[in-house]
C-alpha cells in the first residue's frame, strides 16, 4: 500500500510521536470504559469484554475515530497518499460499524420489547468477535492517517528531496540515458 511506503519514506521520529500523542489524548474519550472497569473492580465483579461489545460500544467508538480520519483524508488535501484506497477502506469500516451497531441495537430493542420471534438470526459470538477486532483495526488505521497528516504539515525536506532525486534517477535510467553503459 502506498500509504505505508509514503510513511516509511518521508517520516521522522517526530511524526510517529505526534501520532502517538494524538492517540493518547483521544483515549480520554474512553473514560467511560475506564470508569466502568474501575467500578467493576471496586465491586469485585468479573471483567468481561462482552460488557463493551454486546451493546455496540466498540462499534460506536470505531465510528467516531473513522469520522475524524475521514476529515483528515478528505479535507482540502488532494495529495493524501493512497487517498482513494484509504477512503474506500474508511467507508467500508464505517458502514460495517454502523451496520454492526444497528443490528445490536435492534436485537436489544426487540429483546427488551419481548418480540423474540422478530429477532434476526444473530450470532452473539460473531458480533463480539467483530467488535473486538474492529476497534483496534480502526485505531491503527487512524494512527497511520495522523502520522501521514503530520508529515504533510511538517515535512522532512531533505528526505523528500533525496527521495525525489532517487526517483528521477530511476526514471532517467529507465529511459536508457545512463552514460555508464
Amino acid at each position: 500500500m502506498e500509504l505505508i511506503k509514503h510513511l516509511y519514506a518521508n517520516s521522522r521520529k517526530e511524526h510517529w510521536t505526534d501520532g502517538l500523542q494524538w492517540i493518547g489524548w483521544s483515549f480520554w474519550g474512553f473514560l467511560p470504559v475506564g470508569v466502568t472497569i474501575l467500578t467493576m473492580v471496586l465491586y469485585g465483579q468479573t471483567l468481561l469484554l462482552s460488557i463493551f461489545t454486546d451493546n455496540g460500544e466498540f462499534a460506536i467508538y470505531a465510528a467516531t475515530y473513522l469520522g475524524s480520519a475521514f476529515y483528515i483524508v478528505m479535507k482540502d488535501n488532494q495529495s493524501f497518499p493512497s487517498r482513494s484506497f484509504v477512503t474506500l477502506v474508511l467507508v467500508a469500516l464505517l458502514v460495517g460499524s454502523a451496520l454492526l451497531y444497528a443490528q445490536i441495537a435492534m436485537n436489544n430493542f426487540l429483546l427488551e420489547k419481548g418480540d423474540a420471534a422478530m429477532l434476526p438470526k444473530l450470532d452473539k459470538d460473531v458480533v463480539r468477535t467483530l467488535s473486538q477486532y474492529l476497534l483496534p483495526v480502526v485505531l491503527l488505521l487512524t494512527y497511520l492517517i495522523v502520522v501521514a497528516e503530520s508529515i504533510r504539515i511538517s515535512p522532512d525536506d531533505s528526505k523528500m528531496s533525496q527521495n525525489q532525486f532517487n526517483d528521477l534517477n530511476k526514471q532517467f535510467e529507465n529511459l536508457g540515458g545512463n552514460d555508464n553503459e
